[in-house]
């Protein structure tokens, strides 16, 4: 073509393709060679390229319709509803005992036996197993497909395909074929269609964070990022379909249709099926709550993450159905994995604190632990120091979230009913602040050097490592009054300082909050810390509380508190219920601490007590909003 032989070069592609022995070869070559021909029709050779043309294509067979469906993606993006759905329209999935099916969660899996056995056997040759501790064995973390043993050349995958293929048109779902079709691929036809199901990376992670206690959510979106960008370059060259998670869940009758449409028009026969009896035959849960993702969250995406999700979400906007090139290839390469951290910053860690068995803050600790498990990428040591008030038996939860059990003996309280002026209270406020002098044991963790503390009633809200840098004590700002509030604090540990405060405890309550505060562990730390020598300067940070503004904290905020004010603490209200929405009090903090509660699995808010009134808290203090904490 560069000599401008435009005729020569058709004759030479006619002279090297007709020849070819092997059928299947030679139709693919001729048609590609009609294609280009047909591409360079306008040069002034006009009449003998149509005539080449014309030859290719009468010799070529007509290009039968894609039979073969491979659905993929990343786990939990809703490949099992795809399989089923299309295996009720008529793609043989298999028989039942062919297949794994969960009789107490009809949606899931819907994954051939086989076909998983194969693709874990593959998935087990991975190198560097060293460094997935942190992530379950199904994730295939470290997977790069340079290993020996590939999937078409194993006699069983060989077999497999052709059991398939004596039921055409079939399905073959597998989350794990994002990382290995290829080599499926090599056993089946020239044109199969790839679904592929695209959820978002943090709603993604969010429900993948409950499989590791120690992966945080910047893991889990470079999994996705790894499993998406695979599965597009695995099936570059073929039908891929994509199908829209979110859309799957709320509207699975039109999200279904709308795949079902793209499918059709390659040519595969599907049912028609009235969509009301569909949805009923997949039996669904209802869709969870559409998340608001903190700014917080949201930094934890990457750069990459972030472009990928939106050429996906750009592409489910116009599905292939509607252009003109069902199977344009993805401009998208095949990403690695992505690195994770296995040491944590040397004497640094989080701490928190249980003195009793209200299993309220059971559930307040595990939802703590998850979000510092989420978004602390550092993998610093979390502490919690529990007294023996505490059940045992809540040990395993709150180790699974990545807590460290640290049983202490409590401290006795120094003024809390024992003093004069600390004598009047109500019985839920000494439930509350009338164990809490043992916080002060924060000090004896000498094997670190810096120890974030936070309230089990706080949760971590983005990147905290600000926090860290502290050079001596810091704590959070008080809402209503000058002083700082003990919830959330940065301290060096010390038993010079753990020494002082005790002494401190043993003279009288200072005069700070003029209300009961002044008998508890927040008034003995601010009498303590209060900036008569450098050692005991107390510097204050902002938290986000449900009061302040819109409750919404922005990526500079790393924590949230759930101090008492006008508004509830988080078990309190539940969004998205029967519940009536709080006046002033932002929802976006509530639907985060039950997001992440629920992605705990636990059951501890199930036995909890009914829920009390707060309102009688605004005037708790004495009455005045200076004592409010």
């Amino acid at each position: 073509l560069r000599e401008g032989s435009v005729c020569q070069c058709a004759r030479v592609l006619r002279a090297a393709i007709c020849p070819s022995a092997n059928p299947r070869e030679r139709s693919m070559l001729l048609r590609s060679a009609a294609q280009l021909v047909l591409v360079i029709i306008c040069t002034a050779h006009a009449s003998e390229l149509e005539a080449v043309a014309a030859e290719a294509l009468s010799l070529a067979p007509p290009a039968r319709a894609p039979s073969q469906v491979l659905i993929l993606g990343a786990h939990h993006t809703g490949t099992s509803i795809v399989s089923h759905a299309l295996s009720l329209l008529g793609l043989w999935a298999g028989d039942q005992a062919d297949l794994l099916i969960d009789p107490s969660n009809p949606a899931k899996f819907w994954e051939r036996r086989d076909v998983v056995h194969v693709n874990k056997q593959r998935l087990q040759q991975r190198t560097n197993k060293s460094s997935t501790a942190a992530l379950p064995e199904f994730v295939g973390y470290g997977f790069d497909g340079m290993q020996r043993g590939a999937i078409n050349e194993m006699p069983e995958a060989r077999a497999i395909v052709s059991r398939l293929n004596a039921h055409r048109p079939w399905l073959v779902k597998d989350p794990r074929l994002s990382l290995v079709a290829s080599e499926w691929l090599r056993l089946l036809d020239h044109k199969v269609v790839c679904v592929l199901t695209v959820r978002h990376p943090l709603d993604f992670a969010n429900t993948m964070m409950r499989y590791s206690t120690t992966a945080s959510l910047s893991v889990w979106t470079d999994v996705w990022q790894k499993y998406m960008t695979s599965a597009l370059a695995q099936c570059d060259g073929h039908h891929i379909a994509l199908v829209d998670h979110e859309r799957l869940v709320r509207e699975p009758a039109a999200a279904l249709e709308s795949l079902a449409a793209q499918l059709r028009s390659l040519g595969l026969p599907l049912h028609r099926m009235d969509s009301h009896e569909l949805i009923a035959a997949l039996k669904l849960d209802p869709a969870p709550p559409q998340p608001t993702w903190l700014a917080g969250e949201l930094a934890r995406l990457s750069p990459e993450s972030l472009r990928l999700y939106a050429e996906l979400a750009s592409r489910l906007a116009d599905p292939p159905h509607e252009r003109s090139h069902p199977h344009t290839r993805s401009a998208v390469a095949a990403a690695g994995w992505g690195g994770m951290r296995t040491a944590h910053p040397a004497g640094e860690a989080f701490a928190t604190l249980l003195t009793s068995d209200d299993v309220r803050y059971l559930a307040a600790a595990l939802v703590l632990g998850t979000s510092v498990r989420a978004l602390d990428g550092a993998k610093r040591e979390m502490v919690l120091l529990a007294t023996p008030d505490v059940p045992l038996e809540w040990s395993a939860e709150l180790t699974r979230v990545g807590w460290k059990m640290r049983w202490v003996q409590p401290i006795a309280e120094f003024w809390w009913n024992a003093h004069t002026r600390c004598a009047d209270f109500e019985p839920d406020q000494a439930v509350r602040w009338g164990k809490m002098m043992t916080k002060l044991r924060l000090w004896q963790l000498t094997q670190y050097k810096k120890v974030l503390y936070l309230d089990a009633d706080a949760v971590l809200t983005a990147d905290p490592n600000a926090l860290f840098e502290f050079d001596g004590f810091a704590a959070e700002a008080g809402v209503a009054h000058s002083g700082f509030n003990a919830g959330v604090m940065a301290l060096l540990p010390s038993l010079e300082t753990f020494a002082a405060l005790l002494e401190r405890g043993q003279g009288p309550p200072p005069h700070l909050f003029n209300s009961v505060v002044d008998c508890t562990e927040q008034a003995l730390l601010n009498a303590h810390f209060d900036g008569s020598s450098p050692s005991r300067s107390a510097a204050m940070f902002a938290v986000a509380h449900p009061l302040t503004t819109d409750g919404v904290p922005n990526a500079a905020t790393a924590v949230a508190h759930f101090i008492t004010l006008a508004c509830p603490k988080p078990w309190d209200h539940r969004p998205s219920t029967a519940m009536p929405p709080l006046a002033d009090c932002g929802a976006a903090l509530y639907e985060y601490w039950w997001r992440l509660y629920n992605r705990t699995h636990s059951s501890a808010l199930a036995t909890a007590p009914t829920q009390h009134s707060f309102v009688r808290r605004l005037f708790e203090y004495g009455g005045g909003s200076s004592g409010c904490p």
